[in-house]
């Protein structure tokens, strides 16, 4: 498992979008907007002169929609909430910058060490110090800049929406693990809702009840209820009860009441 994320981590770092927006809305309609960039002088320039090459990330309240923007056009993929089975997030950091910092310290101290055993030597172990140790505060600058924010939703298909993001120093935006927790929060919430509701209009379409209420038609079979919620007159089949509809009215989850022994 260390060695899988020791790879993701590399990985992603190399294909780490720069945030140029971040907004998140508990409240919605849209309730997470997130546009990157690749990272690169490059990139900023085309965003500068307003070409489309930004990657977009968009959380609605039954869909998630994820728009790739290249110079040869762009696509949109869409992932229906209600299909999503996992979502999650998390920190990944460059630890080869840290690798590289431990090996140039030991680097400079060896030198150090050599430099002043030989005072009267050339200085050439002085100068390899100075500069094994200018190369430890680089590393250790990037190990902390290039830290990247993960967030992932993946559908019962397997196919998944992946977002993989820095903070940008230029445009200044930044996204803290605090925020890709509440928005990891967000899709596993309204997941659950739009599981809910599509479960629920499955029952009503196997079960159908009469509108047009005739005691005179009804067999005795049947059970006839009121709506808790709007007061409606309903009859279901004795098969339905104890199970969850949605009233025609209303449209409210209610349970349907069991027979009397």
């Amino acid at each position: 498992m260390v060695s899988n994320i020791h790879r993701l981590a590399f990985m992603a770092g190399k294909s780490a979008l720069v945030l140029r927006k971040a907004e998140i809305n508990e409240s919605g309609p849209v309730y997470v907007k997130i546009i990157g960039r690749k990272s690169g002088i490059i990139r900023w320039l085309f965003a500068i002169l307003g070409i489309d090459t930004t990657f977009t990330f968009t959380v609605y309240e039954r869909r998630i929609e994820v728009t790739e923007g290249t110079l040869s056009g762009n696509l949109t993929s869409v992932y229906p909430l209600a299909s999503i089975s996992t979502c999650g997030f998390g920190y990944l950091k460059p630890f080869h910058y840290f690798v590289l910092a431990v090996i140039c310290l030991i680097a400079s101290v060896v030198c150090l060490i050599q430099s002043l055993d030989n005072p009267f030597g050339d200085g050439i172990y002085g100068a390899v110090s100075i500069v094994t140790l200018v190369l430890v505060l680089v590393f250790i600058l990037l190990y902390y800049l290039r830290k990247t924010l993960y967030i992932f939703a993946i559908s019962n298909s397997g196919a998944g929406a992946y977002l993989f993001a820095k903070r940008s120093i230029i445009e200044g935006v930044k996204l803290s693990k605090e925020d890709a927790g509440g928005i990891a929060a967000i899709i596993t919430r309204l997941v659950e809702i739009n599981q809910r509701k599509d479960a629920a209009q499955n029952v009503t379409k196997r079960i159908p009840f009469s509108v047009e209420l005739d005691h005179d038609q009804i067999p005795a079979t049947d059970i006839i209820f009121d709506c808790p919620h709007c007061g409606k007159s309903l009859s279901i089949d004795r098969k339905g009860a104890g199970l969850a509809i949605l009233c025609t009215t209303c449209h409210q989850r209610i349970t349907v009441p069991t027979l009397k022994a």
